[in-house]
């Protein structure tokens, strides 16, 4: 009797495994498309938590320029000399030189940031060299004039150009990602032809 149990078994596990995917029943309707149950993988974009704005980018680029600008400018004319003129002066500066890349930092490209943020930083040496030779006894010679005049163009068109690129940076950010993500979902469904898996790549 044992036997013959172990050999009933045996023949139906083989017979399971031979006979492929389960059919659907003779004379039963094909299944439509709505009758089908399939649950899908999400959608790629759902899978990218870090994907990053271009309007935020290029607002914090711009208000991170223009209003600490805005603020300080005013009191650096007014109260000349004063602790309040120098203050003033440290976060103009510091608003020239660090707030155009606030954008590109947010952006998660802190090597464009950072190539900025030098660019400033030399041409705005080559301004102060030029004012210090003003102030000389020697006075300014055309040399240093001219290098605080070019000083004085780099620095204000690295402060165009970083904000205007803010939004590029995490476009850039955003198609990285976006290249390098490979979603691959298998998922059971069921149509006319039985039972199977499928298989969704998302790219």
């Amino acid at each position: 009797m044992t036997t013959l149990v172990r050999v009933t078994l045996y023949g139906l596990s083989l017979g399971i495994l031979l006979s492929g995917p389960v059919k659907a029943e003779e004379g039963a309707p094909p299944a439509s498309p709505a009758d089908s149950t399939v649950i899908s993988s999400p959608p790629a974009s759902q899978l990218v938590p870090d994907i990053k704005s271009g309007r935020t980018a290029l607002l914090l680029s711009l208000l991170g320029t223009v209003v600490p600008v805005a603020a300080s400018a005013p009191f650096i004319w007014e109260s000349s000399g004063t602790s309040l003129a120098k203050t003033s002066a440290v976060v103009c500066t510091g608003a020239i030189l660090l707030g155009p890349s606030l954008g590109h930092f947010y952006a998660a490209r802190p090597g464009r940031a950072f190539a900025g943020i030098g660019i400033r930083v030399l041409a705005s040496a080559a301004v102060v060299v030029a004012s210090l030779g003003g102030i000389s006894e020697g006075g300014t010679t055309s040399g240093q004039a001219t290098l605080g005049v070019i000083g004085g163009i780099v620095v204000g068109a690295s402060v165009i150009y970083d904000i205007i690129e803010a939004p590029r940076s995490a476009r850039v950010h955003n198609d990285g990602l976006h290249r390098g993500l490979t979603a691959i979902g298998i998922s059971p469904s069921v149509d006319s032809r039985g039972v199977g898996l499928r298989a969704n790549v998302s790219f």
